[in-house]
C-alpha cells in the first residue's frame, strides 16, 4: 500500500456524487419507471426479467464500485491496481444502466 498523498483530484467530482447518493447506510435507489413511459411499454411483456431491474441494479453496483474506491482513498489505502479495478467495475455498469 501508497503511504503519500494520492494523486487523484480528479475523482472528487465524482466522490461528491457518489456521496449524494448514499441516504440512511444505504443507497438511494433509482425509481421504478412510469407507468406511461416507453421503458415500462418494453418492460411489460419481459415480467420479472424487465430491463427497468437491470438498470436500477446496475446503477446501484456502479455507486457501490465508486464508493470503495472513494472509502480506500479517504482512508489512504491505495495500491497500484485498485483504483483501476473499481474504475472499470464502475464504468461497466453505469454503461450497462445506461
Amino acid at each position: 500500500m501508497s503511504t503519500q498523498a494520492f494523486q487523484g483530484a480528479y475523482l472528487m467530482p465524482l466522490f461528491h456524487a457518489v456521496e449524494q447518493d448514499r441516504g440512511d447506510g444505504a443507497y438511494r435507489q433509482l425509481p421504478a419507471p412510469d407507468p406511461a413511459s416507453s421503458l415500462a411499454t418494453d418492460d411489460a411483456p419481459l415480467g420479472p426479467y424487465a430491463g427497468a431491474h437491470l438498470i436500477r441494479a446496475s446503477y446501484t453496483a456502479g455507486l457501490t464500485h465508486t464508493d470503495a474506491l472513494r472509502r480506500l482513498t479517504v482512508a489512504g489505502e491505495i495500491d497500484p491496481t485498485s483504483p483501476w479495478t473499481l474504475l472499470r467495475g464502475a464504468l461497466e455498469n453505469f454503461a450497462t444502466a445506461l
